[in-house]
């Protein structure tokens, strides 16, 4: 390049259009301007000017030469097909072929700030090893070896040399991003940190500015890349980030309580501060109320740990409840209730094994204890209570329908024994509700304890032929469970958790689950 016969005249330097060019200029012509005294940069005539096939464009060239301040003259060839090799032409008829070359050409010209080809003989040495690699990193059985390396060498890194984006970097990225391959395997676990790399460049305008650009006018650049930019250009046209314009049917301003039911057997995840936070949004919304409740009625799991960390996390989430309670204050309540259940013929005690039980159940047979007179069914509810031995082997369940198409509706379980201690009640109780048993209970019990003018009637169930089941507080209260889905009339705006198959549940009401 240095012994190219290039035309140039002189410039003022305020005048000149492109500075970055001078570094080529031939020393005799640099030492004329220092002999004379003068400080005068030189410019081309013309620039350079790089053809290349719209099949393939050199995205990587591209965005060097924006980001460098070198100027260069582009024409596509829309006729061209296949992956026809970028070429730079200069005024007398020199040609540069491919990208690695341009790239480097383009890299010395550029600017100093923009440090491409590194700031010292080391940097850009390394940077050519890394240019040269690059021609490796093509499709086929060696393609993920290689992504399997790089993303193993970007482990701590931002970018593959030094501390800046460098010609190395654009160079492994085209060809990344021109791989229909690497579209398929980018989410796989062993290429993170490469995926991590190329998000990076993704995100920098000046790359999406490029990559758009080459595939308005052409084809398709690069796989993932096109479908990236586009996708960002929808992004501008929408509104950023999520919505909560949602609005509760039949809901009134005093009349919404609304609970984030958590269970202190481990850690909030994510999915947790999406249900505690549109939780939080219906309550204060509609004026209403928000509840924390911990639902704890599994002493094998649960922890007073948990429960502090919950309570650490939803406060760093931003929630402000107005009420923080647990299902186990109401176990004796619950209970009462269990035994006016069974009273009522809704619900009996099973001394059937767990492995026949589940046989059973999928096999739409009814227990031989589903016959069971209510005088045996208050005996062995005494015995569950206790927690001896023979109440150990007994399980209490609702009466609903053993034919139901849905598995989970086949006479749930209602209660267990567990004669680990409870974090909070120690061992005053042996048996303990289930969720889908306690929570609509403890519903009731809260909404109607938080003073609210709501209390009319309302349903939420799922879409199917519904087999009623009501079980009743001694205040009369009435709880509907339709479909498995136990909820209360009581709650008339409720968001809940949806923790089983059973309790996935579409509300017709206005109802959110979460």
């Amino acid at each position: 390049i240095c012994n190219t016969k290039i035309k140039y005249k002189e410039t003022i330097p305020s005048q000149t259009k492109y500075p970055a060019l001078s570094p080529l200029l031939p020393a005799n012509n640099r030492r004329a301007s220092q002999a004379r005294g003068t400080n005068i940069a030189m410019k081309p005539i013309n620039p350079p000017v790089l053809s290349y096939s719209t099949a393939a464009p050199p995205v990587a060239v591209l965005i060097a030469s924006r980001i460098g301040g070198v100027p260069l003259k582009r024409v596509p060839w829309p006729e061209q097909r296949g992956a026809a090799t970028a070429t730079l032409t200069f005024e007398d008829g020199t040609k540069l072929i491919g990208v690695q070359s341009i790239l480097r050409f383009v890299a010395r010209c550029s600017s100093e700030s923009s440090n491409l080809y590194g700031a010292d003989a080391f940097t850009s040495v390394m940077i050519d090893q890394w240019l040269d690699q690059s021609d490796a990193l093509v499709n086929g059985a060696s393609f993920n070896v290689i992504c399997e390396m790089l993303s193993s060498f970007m482990a701590s890194r931002s970018y593959f040399v030094g501390p800046r984006l460098t010609i190395a970097d654009l160079a492994l990225w085209e060809r990344l991003t021109s791989s229909r391959q690497w579209d398929a395997v980018k989410d796989s676990p062993p290429f993170y940190h490469l995926k991590r790399w190329d998000e990076l460049f993704q995100r920098d305008p000046r790359f999406v500015d490029i990559v758009t650009e080459v595939t308005v006018k052409g084809k398709r650049p690069c796989s993932h890349a096109k479908s990236n930019a586009a996708t960002q250009d929808k992004q501008k046209r929408k509104q950023v980030g999520g919505s909560f314009d949602i609005d509760l049917e039949g809901a009134s301003k005093g009349n919404v309580v609304t609970r984030f039911p958590p269970e202190p057997s481990g850690y909030l995840h994510i999915g947790h501060a999406k249900a505690a936070l549109l939780n939080q949004y219906f309550a204060r919304h509609y004026n209403g109320k928000l509840i924390i409740r911990f639902d704890d009625t599994n002493p094998s799991k649960e922890k007073d740990e948990f429960v502090d960390n919950i309570l650490r996390d939803c406060e760093i989430l931003g929630l402000k409840p107005d009420m923080v309670t647990y299902t186990s204050d109401s176990f004796e309540q619950i209970l009462d209730m269990g035994t006016k259940l069974i009273q009522e013929g809704s619900m009996y005690i099973d001394d059937t094994p767990i492995d026949k039980m589940r046989e059973e159940r999928v096999n739409r047979i009814e227990s031989a204890a589903r016959t069971n007179s209510i005088e045996t069914n208050l005996n062995l509810w005494q015995h569950m209570i206790d927690g001896d031995e023979k109440g150990l082997l007994c399980a209490a369940r609702f009466r609903m329908d053993m034919q139901n198409d849905n598995g989970a509706l086949r006479d749930p379980v209602a209660f267990r024994c567990n004669l680990i201690p409870h974090h909070r009640t120690g061992t005053k109780y042996k048996v303990y509700p289930t969720y889908d048993c306690a929570c609509p209970f403890v519903d009731a019990l809260e909404v109607r304890s938080s003073h609210n003018s709501h209390a009319s009637p309302s349903t939420i169930f799922v879409e199917s032929k519904p087999t009623e089941h009501c079980f009743r507080h001694p205040t009369s209260w009435v709880s509907h469970m339709r479909c498995g889905h136990l909820s209360t009339e009581i709650v008339k705006h409720s968001t809940v958790g949806s923790r089983n198959s059973w309790a996935r549940a579409r509300c017709t009401s206005g109802t959110i689950l979460v």
